[in-house]
């Protein structure tokens, strides 16, 4: 028969000397607590596997209960002594999207080159955090008219307040020139027909962008590079996908 673990623990054990005692018990320990060895001496991938599981003999052994056990938090770091990479809380560190789609309200005439289109735009929860980055990953554009416009579609850090963006007039950056952290050109040629109406994504396009001001918003304006004729109001949807940090 295996050999059990004879150190048995002591209302004064530190949980570094129970975890000791575990550790020198050696592989012919009982099942729980042989588990318990492989987690604190396998390394990682182990260890986290029986967090996760929320194993009660390791929850017994560490004495800290299920919420050090699932937030990974300091006291569980110093009981298993391994480190913080191997136990610290999962923590969202980019991987993240958001599609922020717009239905622009334009208007039924013809427009000139160097017109607003649509207005200023609010691109709402672009960032996931305040002040935050990320990258402008594909603007996708529907033209229902299939006009087909030539467009320059410009991103500010915060709301270009001092700026001209007035639907069917001339943009004007005005100061806020300096708030543009990209500007993306959308040629005729981008542009697919499909039953009658016009599409154009652009893609891959890997500008960093980032909020100037105390929110997870970003602003943009669509400026007309030739002179497109709408024949509806609500001719125009547009949709800007981010990468979130």
């Amino acid at each position: 028969m295996g050999q059990h673990i004879t150190n048995e623990s002591r209302p004064g054990d530190t949980d570094n000397q129970l975890l000791q005692k575990i550790a020198d018990s050696g592989a012919s320990a009982p099942a729980d607590s042989a588990a318990i060895v492989a987690a604190i001496t396998g390394g990682d991938a182990t260890l986290t596997a029986a967090v996760q599981a929320g194993d009660a003999a390791l929850v017994t052994a560490v004495n800290l209960g299920t919420v050090a056990i699932t937030g990974g938090d300091a006291a569980l770091v110093t009981a298993v002594n391994l480190g913080t990479v191997a136990t610290q809380t999962n923590r969202t560190v980019g991987g993240l999207t958001s599609l922020v789609e717009l239905d622009l309200t334009v208007t039924a005439e013809l427009y000139a080159a160097g017109d607003s289109v649509g207005g200023k735009l609010t691109l709402a929860n672009a960032l996931r955090v305040a002040s935050g980055t990320a990258i402008l990953d594909s603007i996708h554009v529907l033209d229902r008219s299939n006009s087909k416009a030539g467009l320059a579609i410009l991103i500010f850090s915060a709301d270009p307040g001092a700026a001209t963006i007035t639907d069917g007039a001339a943009f004007v950056a005005s100061t806020d020139d300096v708030k543009v952290v990209a500007i993306v050109p959308l040629a005729a040629t981008d542009y697919t027909t499909v039953n009658a109406k016009a599409y154009a994504t652009l893609k891959t396009l890997g500008i960093v962008v980032k909020a100037s001001a105390a929110s997870t918003s970003l602003f943009a304006a669509i400026v007309c590079v030739g002179a497109p004729t709408f024949v509806s109001t609500t001719d125009v949807h547009v949709k800007f996908g981010f990468l979130q940090d």
